[in-house]
């Protein structure tokens, strides 16, 4: 009977996992110091998906204000896209066996601010993909920075309301929100069957990237939408509470 249990948890196992997208990650911190140029300035990890299934990385977002220049390199191609909060340009996808490799270069410290010096920083990004192994996964990050970044990179060209992040969350998340120009913006809660809860912002705001956060300690556990409206534009979001 014993020895039926072990096979029974073997062929669970090679089902669910060594047949299915699993994800590897060379190291789990990165250092990007350096002395020369900006190009110099970077460090590296390699990512492989050792399953039979498509890996997809639907998202690779920082846990502060930052801009990450990411060079992704294949065995084909290369190219560069910026992890801005939660928003990159593309899923990243890897075939069964393949793998990639992502270049981090010095990031912006201080994408919304005003020119401050931060020359050393510390931070977590979080790479959520499909993988039945570590569908969420963290990097620690340390290194040098720069405030000195194009102007197109500050300021979105669009409004775009951000997932909220934790979630689900207990008892507060973080909701993150662009305007491209100064305008009147209104941000509320509701609940579940859309009677309103609460009104986080309501006011004129300087174009950029915000942030709020929301508490639902007063609150029961359950669904709950944001909605974000401003000039011409409107959108919501759903969260969820659990306690």
């Amino acid at each position: 009977m014993k020895g039926n249990i072990i096979i029974l948890v073997l062929i669970f196992f090679i089902q669910n996992i060594g047949y299915s997208q699993t994800i590897i990650f060379s190291k789990d911190s990165l250092n990007i110091e350096g002395e020369g140029f900006y190009e110099d300035i970077k460090d590296s990890l390699f990512i492989k998906n050792s399953g039979i299934n498509e890996l997809v990385i639907d998202s690779i977002y920082s846990n502060k204000i930052y801009l990450y220049p990411v060079e992704v390199c294949t065995e084909d191609t290369s190219y560069l896209f910026h992890i801005i909060f939660d928003k990159q340009l593309s899923p990243l996808t890897l075939s069964p066996q393949d793998s990639i490799k992502l270049i981090f270069y010095m990031p912006d410290l201080c994408p919304i601010c005003d020119g401050s010096s931060l020359p050393y920083f510390e931070d977590i990004l979080y790479f959520r993909s499909n993988a039945v192994n570590n569908p969420t996964y963290l990097i620690y990050v340390s290194g040098q920075g720069t405030t000195d970044v194009e102007d197109n990179y500050i300021l979105p060209n669009e409004n775009s309301l951000y997932q909220n992040y934790p979630n689900p969350f207990n008892p507060t998340t973080t909701i993150r929100y662009s305007i491209s120009k100064p305008t009147h913006v209104v941000v509320k809660i509701y609940d579940g069957l859309g009677k309103e809860i609460t009104t986080l912002v309501d006011g004129l705001l300087r174009s950029g990237i915000h942030q709020i956060e929301f508490d639902g300690s007063s609150l029961s556990s359950g669904i709950y939408f944001y909605q974000m409206i401003t000039d011409g534009f409107w959108e919501t979001k759903k969260l969820m509470l659990l306690k």
